[in-house]
């Protein structure tokens, strides 16, 4: 089987300008005879045209108010009304009122003048600079008298400084209604402005947000401190609460029943209830207040009171519990050390009920805090983005009214100033440039002939040449062979005796003609330096449709490779349409489909010659009814390994690679596939169809057949070219 190879199938799509130049140069004469045509068409309107002349004056418009540059305000504002101004200049100046008015004084010396006369010869533009626009008006008139293009021009300049007196006024007066009903949209704006920033303050109850962001930072340090400091206090009472406990349990009975009597005192009771309230109120509100609030300091005596109640009620309870005991003889009384234990344990307990409160609401207040925080970033987004916009609405109306009451001041002044800048002088010839009018024809007609090429070109999808087929840059160019019929002619080559000039199919004789046989030998050395150091003793020549000579360069190769001193054998393989007798006139009862169907039967290929070179030759044989099948069989694999033994080189005859499967079965049992596309009949759609098939297999190259000059196959520089680029290709896969 055919190794797989890793060859791109994809297609070749940028071009160049060899690409190109050679499409011009294949459909030369549709470009030559578009090109002809046109011009020739197109010179009699060269000289048809009648002569022109052209006038020209320039007019500078400039605002009096720039000169006064103390009055920034209103210059900056009225920069862009000027562009806007300049525009409606220039449409005025293009209107029929002011060109009838032009008419009106021409009519005693032109008396057919007409607006749409004028209109259609009047060029009025804004002059530019550097890219930038200018305060100068050009004004051209193009006419066939010189003089009048000149008179026309002078009277149309009075009626433009005539008009621009009332033009002022109006000009201003209007600018000045801008400016009012913007200043009203202003204030309105601005009113919703300061409208919003009202509410956002009062639905987020701000004043400031980045103050208020940094009071709730401070006041979450001071807390997460507080929280801190409780937390450790109350590790450290919960150390000596436990540490007490354990020295009640080495202490008397009688102080574990005194701490149980003080427990179930139900008066004992509310007032500890109580001091734990009040204990858990001033753990909140130190939270938020100081020890200086008269809230505070209400809560920190009332603590004080319950203190000395909860102190005398236990002495009372305890004075008590020990007269009872005494009188009962069951229980001894308190040493002034168990009554400090008893003390500092209800103290602790306490104690720690107030540390838990208070450490539970520094918590909530601390992630309170840290809630609040997280909104202020958005809060103070808003608020910048609101203020930033109020003041700037704020700024566009003060603007506003600056330039209100500047403009006013205008109003008396006069807006513009008119000077004439170039007056209008008597007209210059224009035309008609007959140079480059025939310029113009000819560039009109290279593009219309290349366009013709193109459009030609676009219609042939067939390939024409080598270097058509050198841009699928899949398969190498193995070499290009010239074509019979148009060399006869064109170069005058004497043929063999006994050769038509016109021979309609090559005979044995094209294998002695010598631009023939030398491409064959070019294409037989490219392969071998294609395939240097590789096995390929088995190759199948198939091309993409029938009829692109693949029988004829079969016979030539093995010609070539004869001359070498090569043993090489042909195989007709094509066992639907077999041709490879007929060259020499062999009979074909016996050959390839005998040896496939049966190798019992002897089947010796036959040996021919041509002049001192001979070949083996096995014929195709009798056609099976099913050739598929049979070249599917591993008999022909076997067949092809045998032959392998005995001869250096074996080249099998194929059937067309599209339209059937025959070539792909036989080129599986070979160690290479050499294409051939016959140039003007192949087309790119079906190459590209039979490289993606060939894929496949193991594709060695292509040779373009029938080529109609010989120069790229005689000269020797292009010879080492492609056998330079054959090494790079075989150096690359």
């Amino acid at each position: 089987m055919a190794t797989q190879n890793n060859y791109d199938v994809s297609p070749e799509t940028s071009g160049g300008y060899g690409q190109l130049l050679g499409i011009l140069w294949y459909r030369r004469f549709w470009f030559l005879l578009t090109f002809i045509s046109t011009f020739i068409a197109l010179i009699p309107f060269a000289f048809r045209e009648k002569p022109t002349y052209q006038s020209s004056m320039q007019l500078l418009v400039e605002p009096n108010y720039q000169d006064n540059s103390s009055q920034n305000s209103i210059k900056n504002f009225t920069d862009t009304t000027i562009q806007v101004d300049y525009a409606t200049q220039l449409s005025l100046m293009r209107s029929s009122e002011l060109i009838q008015k032009a008419v009106e004084i021409l009519k005693p010396e032109y008396p057919t003048i007409n607006i749409d006369e004028i209109k259609n010869s009047l060029v009025l533009t804004q002059v530019i600079e550097n890219e930038k626009p200018t305060k100068i008006f050009r004004a051209d008139y193009i006419s066939d008298d010189p003089q009048k293009a000149q008179k026309i021009l002078s009277t149309i300049q009075k009626v433009y400084r005539d008009y621009n007196l009332n033009q002022q006024k109006q000009r201003l007066v209007n600018g000045l209604s801008f400016v009012e009903e913007q200043l009203q949209t202003a204030r309105k704006d601005l009113s919703e402005s300061e409208t919003r920033l009202k509410k956002f303050r009062s639905q987020n109850n701000l004043i400031e947000p980045e103050t208020e962001a940094n009071l709730v930072t401070q006041n979450l340090v001071a807390i997460e401190q507080s929280l801190r400091a409780t937390n450790s206090e109350k590790r450290e009472a919960e150390v000596a609460y436990n540490q007490l406990k354990s020295n009640f349990k080495s202490s008397s009975m009688t102080n574990l029943l005194n701490f149980a009597r003080l427990s179930q005192s139900s008066k004992y009771q509310n007032l500890l209830n109580q001091m734990f309230q009040i204990e858990v109120s001033i753990a909140e509100q130190s939270a938020k207040l100081t020890n200086a609030n008269p809230i505070m300091e209400e809560l920190l005596e009332k603590r004080q009171k319950l203190d000395q109640l909860l102190v005398q009620e236990k002495n009372n309870l305890i004075g008590t519990t020990l007269n009872q005991s005494t009188k009962n003889a069951q229980v001894q009384q308190l040493s002034p050390q168990d009554l400090a234990l008893v003390n500092q344990l209800m103290a602790l307990q306490t104690q720690l009920s107030v540390l838990a409160v208070r450490s539970q609401n520094l918590e909530k207040r601390k992630q309170e805090l840290k809630a609040e925080i997280n909104d202020f970033p958005g809060l103070i987004t808003e608020y910048k983005s609101i203020v930033q916009q109020a003041e700037f609405r704020r700024s566009v109306v003060q603007q506003l009214l600056q330039v209100q009451q500047q403009l006013g001041v205008e109003l008396n002044r006069g807006g513009f100033n008119w000077q004439v800048v170039e007056s209008p002088q008597l007209g210059y010839k224009l035309g008609p440039n007959i140079k480059k009018k025939l310029l113009f024809n000819g560039i009109v007609a290279l593009f219309l002939g290349g366009m013709a090429a193109f459009l030609r070109e676009s219609m042939d999808d067939a390939v024409h040449s080598a270097d058509q087929l050198k841009q699928q840059e899949v398969l190498p160019l193995l070499g290009v062979t010239p074509k019979w019929q148009t060399l006869t002619s064109r170069f005058n080559v004497s043929l063999p005796r006994g050769v038509p000039s016109e021979s309609p199919l090559p005979t044995l004789d094209i294998f002695l003609w010598q631009p023939f046989r030398e491409s064959l030998d070019y294409i037989y050395q490219n392969i071998q330096l294609l395939n240097a150091g590789a096995s390929q003793t088995s190759l199948v020549i198939t091309s993409s449709v029938a009829g692109e000579g693949k029988s004829t360069l079969t016979l030539g190769l093995a010609f070539s490779a004869s001359r070498l001193h090569q043993r090489v054998l042909v195989i007709d393989a094509n066992l639907r349409s077999p041709t490879l007798h007929q060259y020499f006139e062999l009979p074909n009862d016996k050959g390839l489909s005998t040896l496939l169907v049966s190798r019992i039967e002897p089947v010796v290929p036959h040996t021919v010659h041509l002049v001192d070179i001979e070949i083996d030759l096995l014929t195709a044989g009798p056609s099976p009814q099913d050739p598929v099948r049979l070249l599917a069989s591993r008999s022909l694999k076997e067949l092809v390994q045998s032959f392998e033994q005995n001869y250096d080189l074996i080249l099998l005859d194929t059937p067309a690679i599209l339209g059937g499967v025959d070539a792909i079965q036989i080129a599986s049992c070979a160690k290479g596939v050499i294409m051939v596309g016959r140039l003007d009949q192949v087309t790119q759609a079906e190459l590209a169809e039979s490289i993606t098939l060939l894929s496949k297999l193991t594709p060695v190259g292509i040779v373009a057949n029938g080529a109609r000059s010989l120069i790229n196959n005689n000269l020797p520089a292009s010879e080492r070219e492609s056998l330079s680029l054959l090494r790079a290709f075989n150096n690359n896969n």
